[in-house]
């Protein structure tokens, strides 16, 4: 039936494969934002890049060098998709060609492209810096010189991010992701944003010098790279690599510094350039109070949006899980949950928001589990079935995790203004290495939230932590600044104060100074800070102040902007500030020329776009970019399997398929020499093979059964005649084949032509060790035990008797509420979160809750409930269940009061103090103690489904006639392969050389796999005849012979390496005379005594059976065994001694002594 289908589907392949053609190369309905191209065998103009940064109190300078370098005989321009931090600010450009410095000037956009287009037609050197968004740049190099290079810096302020730990924050992004732009004309400037990828590392790196001027606490840290930290002359940070590192993540350091005083400190500066000689600018710190009291807390609506498009595939998607059940987790029960995920549709965890209640997260948490990433990013259809009306009473907390990468930022803002209640609140999470700032930071200061960015391999506890605090009560409310000396605050819209969380504010002031009050409300009353604002002189005071106010207020703008219908005033407001302040932004542009032009024989050359590097974490199939490698494939596949051999008309469609996307893939050839260990898939296949246990073997055979139409499974014992007629087969073709091979060696890899056939067909029947003439006899296997599981459950057999009891049809829901949460042992659990324990009054407290109902009503049900059968059952602790069992059985008053008042005397033993409690005779508390003692402590034991598991071993050591001990491979149940006899004669008859190629790549994979079982069974054998020479002892005496026995003794018997023995006795079992062993049972270093090495199991042994031999009544304390064991000869320490009698289960002294 194999043979036949896949007849069948080698007959119909061509039109299948056509028709699947005809659907992948369907025009696209999105715009994937981004093009892969091959940067193998190019020289690019960008030959190096430094960012050079300097911070102090809460602020960066950074100046970003870069080096492009014309090795044409033309001229050259470039163009670069430039990152950018979104909230720093672009203060100045200048480029430096020869020794001729140009330095930039702050237009608006139009002037500053006419005059850049200008030049670039004058034929002089020019550069221009463009906003396409707050964290993208469009950098333009125009008509470098031939054989010239140019040198651009960029100067950034940004402000360092608070982290609540106590620590500034500077990042620095390095790679444009790809953006989805979403469909139709959603991104009018999509080809503005559209990313060259290169699949190949950029031969380009970054390199670092940031230079610390902060009291801090620790050395910088950085959970993006490696850093060398240089403390003799202030504190100076570089990369610990001298190669410079990849442009394909944030640059991310982190600083501890001493925590600044609760209230308020301002940071002010006078520039004479920005705003004219009357203008003082300032960054104002708020630190909130400590709370005196707990914060109140409030009841939240937590509604994670989770974004699950191609881009987040993989590590970023892992890492958004990993925060999403961080938050779950520390959610209340007056708490509701709502998650939903987005790609190219929107699809919820339920319909409604669920109670937080330990059910509904557990739920939660398995639906968070199951998400996997495709698709495009429809951000704007989660956003709003996110803002729709929930609780009026409660905080709406919206948690928007992405990696931003969507071209539409504006639309998502706007949703926000128009439609955010003033309840709710929405944070964003930015996951990965180059997280769409511009997105996550502008919602959340759209949602008045927080954004806090998370790296692949950061801790997510810590963020989890972040956005708690950001989702319970505000410290200080209605913050306002006022004064004298104030003129305008930035941002608009005051953040509310929460615990371990500053704010900074930026101010325009006047330069003679005055006074500034900073008030708002705590719960316990009024927080009010006054300071006084200095007066200043032009150019006094750190210079990034200026910029950075202006940044704000053309934030504040921006934001507005997307709220009202004539953007007109708007526009012309963020012009201004952007032509006074020196800033680029939507509207301004930075540009630099050269003066004077190059000579006349200067040709304009050729244009050269940079492309980025894939963000890291992320794959060129994720981001959509991976359509004609597919297409490739599949025409390749047509070409090797249609009847022909030919494919026609498939160029047509290749040619259609380029157009997948946007993608343009030109191909070049280039020859480099370099040295890899690299490791063969056969070589691959064969440790694998090695490793797996029997079972996984097993389904590993079956599996390769259904890819590789050459292998068979061969009857367990074969006639003879059938394997003479295959040998008489091969050797009457033999010189047949022989003219085949060789007409095929040129074709195939080196690797490839080292298979011998002749050998292989005259070989590979024969057989395995273990199998054929040594198969075991039935009477040489142990038996196996029939044994039954019980079938019914303890919950099945509360539930039966609910059933058949006189409860009303409340009281059985609130009965089978209670059965449901009683666990295998019986007992009543429910887990405390403040107690972190599990604790059967929570568990009465949530049943109530849910129910409707008060404590007592649900308690009354338990008490009834733990009168069915088993006695004991639904007990919230031992002494309950006890109790419980001792009036059913009616033990006597003696035996309750023991249990209900004298537990932890009784589990010491301290007979006299319970007799003095109780003032009864010592020898009735004994007699009490003896019946406590027959009750059960487990009385869900008897319907534990612990089904018994049955472990087939790969290999048995038996006992031959003459007293030799000899290793046997099981090969019952293993099927046996061989070389389909259809496909061999193919192969021989073959015409075309497709088919020869075909049939002899599945033939050489299939001979693979049979070599690799060969020779994983043999090596089997190998190890287990190594372990019986040193193991004799205990195959004849039993474990008390066991010898320690090290992995490297049996490499060195056997001549192979430690590694190879790790993988042979890792999951194999063996059948001994002594039972069943894991074959590394017999692995272990011994402890030195005065009889020789002995092995840990010899000694737990030794321990157990003199502690089997002790009297009850006066049990060997650890030192009693201690010594007893070195009178065995036996010297190991007192803890020693603890741990091994842990590990064989074994009470202490104190709790194995009984007095009677």
């Amino acid at each position: 039936m194999r043979l036949l289908r896949w007849l069948v589907e080698y007959a119909n392949l061509e039109v299948l494969m056509f028709a699947g053609v005809q659907s992948m190369v369907s025009p696209p309905h999105q715009s994937v934002g981004g093009r892969l191209v091959t940067t193998a065998g190019q020289a690019l103009p960008l030959k190096t890049a430094h960012v050079e940064t300097t911070a102090s109190g809460g602020l960066a300078r950074t100046i970003l060098t870069q080096r492009f370098v014309n090795d044409d005989a033309a001229g050259l321009s470039v163009r670069y998709l430039l990152p950018l931090p979104s909230d720093g600010v672009v203060s100045g450009f200048s480029f430096l060609i020869g020794d001729r410095r140009i330095v930039g000037q702050i237009d608006t956009v139009k002037q500053a492209r006419e005059r850049f287009e200008t030049a670039m037609a004058q034929g002089r050197t020019a550069g221009l810096v463009e906003q396409t968004r707050d964290s993208v740049f469009q950098e333009e190099i125009g008509n470098i010189p031939p054989k010239t290079e140019v040198t651009c810096e960029i100067t950034v302020d940004q402000p360092l991010r608070w982290l609540e730990e106590g620590a500034w924050e500077w990042r620095f992004p390095t790679v444009v992701g790809q953006r989805y732009m979403g469909r139709g004309d959603t991104t009018p400037d999509s080809g503005a944003l559209t990313v060259d990828v290169s699949e190949e590392p950029m031969p380009t790196g970054m390199t670092l010098s940031l230079s610390i001027d902060d009291h801090t606490t620790s050395h910088p840290s950085s959970p993006s790279h490696a850093l060398d930290v240089d403390d003799r002359d202030g504190l100076n940070v570089r990369f610990t690599s001298d190669a410079p590192a990849r442009l394909d993540r944030d640059l991310v350091v982190r600083w501890f510094v001493a925590r600044a005083a609760v209230g308020a400190s301002l940071n002010a500066a006078r520039s004479a350039t920005a705003g004219g000689e009357d203008a003082a600018h300032g960054l104002l710190t708020i630190v909130p109070p400590q709370s005196k009291d707990a914060l109140p807390c409030l009841p939240r609506d937590l509604i994670c949006l989770i974004d699950t498009s191609g881009s987040m595939s993989g590590r970023p998607l892992a890492q958004a899980q990993r925060v999403v059940a961080a938050l779950v987790d520390r959610l209340g029960d007056d708490d509701r949950l709502e998650l939903i995920e987005f790609n190219h549709q929107v699809r919820r965890f339920r319909s409604e928001p669920v109670p937080a209640t330990t059910l509904g997260k557990a739920a939660a948490m398995t639906w968070l589990g199951s998400l996997t990433a495709g698709g495009a990013t429809e951000m704007h259809t989660a956003v709003l079935a996110a803002l729709r009306p929930l609780r009026s009473r409660a905080q709406r907390q919206v948690i928007l995790i992405t990696d931003g990468h969507i071209g539409f930022e504006q639309q998502i803002v706007k949703e926000l203004i128009e439609n955010l209640p003033e309840t709710s609140r929405l944070h964003t999470v930015g996951v990965g290495t180059s997280v769409n700032r511009t997105l996550t930071r502008g919602a959340a200061r759209a949602g008045g939230g927080a954004e806090i960015i998370v790296g692949l391999e950061e801790d997510v506890e810590r963020v989890a932590q972040r956005l708690i605090v950001r989702t319970s009560a505000p410290l200080v409310t209605n913050l306002v600044v006022e004064g004298d000396a104030l003129r305008g605050v930035a941002p608009a819209r005051v953040p509310d104060l929460f615990a371990g969380c500053p704010v900074r504010l930026a101010l325009e002031l006047h330069p003679e100074g005055g006074q500034l009050f900073v008030r708002g409300r705590t719960v316990d009353g009024v927080f009010e800070h006054r300071l006084d604002a200095p007066e200043l002189s032009p150019g006094q005071g750190p210079q990034a102040v200026a910029a950075l106010y202006g940044r704000e207020r053309v934030e504040d703008l921006e934001t507005s902007i997307t709220a009202v219908a004539d953007h007109r005033k708007l526009n012309a407001e963020i012009e201004r500030i952007g032509l006074t302040f020196g800033l680029a932004t939507r509207l301004t542009s930075w540009v630099a020329i050269s003066e004077g032009s190059i000579d006349e024989s200067y040709s304009p050359g050729r244009t050269v776009t940079m492309p980025h590097e894939i963000p890291h974490g992320c794959s060129v199939v994720g981001l959509g970019l991976r359509q004609e490698r597919i297409m490739d494939d599949t025409v390749a596949f047509m070409r090797t399997h249609s009847r022909s051999g030919r494919a026609d008309g498939v160029e047509p469609i290749r040619q259609e398929a380029r157009g997948i996307g946007g993608l343009d893939l030109r191909f070049s050839l280039s020859l480099s020499q370099r040295q890899e260990l690299k490791m063969t898939p056969q070589l691959q296949q064969a440790i694998k093979l090695l490793a797996l246990s029997r079972v996984d073997l097993i389904d590993a055979v079956q599996d390769a059964l259904m890819e590789n139409p050459l292998l068979e499974v061969s009857s367990e014992i074969e006639p003879s005649g059938a394997q003479v007629e295959t040998v008489a087969d091969v050797e009457r073709h033999e010189e047949k084949e022989k003219t085949a091979d060789v007409e095929l060696k040129d074709e195939m890899p080196p690797e490839r032509q080292e298979i011998d056939w002749e050998a292989y067909f005259e070989s590979y029947s024969s057989p395995l060790p273990g199998t054929g003439a040594q198969r075991l006899r039935d009477d040489d296997l142990p038996g196996y035990e029939a044994t039954l599981t019980r079938q019914e459950s303890l919950f099945d057999h509360l539930a039966w008797q609910l059933q058949v009891s006189d409860f009303s049809e409340q009281e059985k829901q609130v009965a089978l509420a209670l059965i449901g949460n009683i666990n295998d042992d019986g007992y009543l659990k429910g887990f405390d979160a403040e107690q972190n324990v599990f604790d059967g009054n929570t568990l009465i407290e949530m049943v109530a809750k849910e129910q409707g109902n008060d404590f007592e009503y649900v308690e009354e049900i338990l008490e009834r409930v733990q009168l069915f059968d088993p006695p004991g059952v639904g007990a919230r602790d031992l002494r309950e269940c006890l109790l419980i069992q001792a009036r059913y059985i009616e033990l006597g008053a003696i035996v309750e009061d023991v249990i209900s008042d004298h537990m932890q005397n009784l589990e010491k033993k301290n007979y006299p103090a319970i007799a003095r409690g109780i003032g009864v005779g010592l020898e009735e508390i004994i007699e009490a103690a003896q019946l406590i003692c027959q009750l059960e402590p487990r009385p869900g034991r008897p319907f534990a489904n612990d089904a018994a598991r049955y472990i087939t071993p790969d290999i048995y050591i038996l006992k031959n006639d003459e007293g030799e001990y000899q290793a046997t491979l099981n090969d019952d149940g293993m099927p046996r392969l061989r070389i389909s006899r259809f496909y061999r004669n193919a192969l021989r008859d073959a015409n075309s050389s497709e088919t020869k190629k075909y049939v002899t790549e599945k033939l050489n994979s299939a001979a693979w796999l049979i070599r690799s079982i060969e020779q994983r069974q043999k090596t089997i054998v190998k190890v287990t005849q190594s372990i019986i020479k040193f193991q004799r002892e205990f195959l004849d005496f039993g474990v008390e012979r066991l010898k320690p026995l090290i992995m490297k003794d049996v490499a060195d018997d056997i001549e192979m390496h430690e590694s190879t023995v790790s993988r042979v006795t890792s999951n194999k079992y063996v059948h001994t005379p002594q039972g069943m062993f894991e074959l590394k049972y017999f692995f272990e270093f011994g402890i030195q005594g005065d009889i020789g090495d002995l092995a840990k199991e010899v000694i737990k042994g030794k321990i157990k059976q003199l502690v089997s031999g002790e009297d009850p009544k006066n049990p060997f304390s650890d030192q009693k065994l201690v010594d007893l064991l070195k009178t065995d000869g036996v010297t190991i320490a007192r803890r020693t001694v603890a741990k091994y009698r842990e590990a064989l289960n074994i009470l202490p002294s104190s709790r194995r002594k009984r007095g009677w």
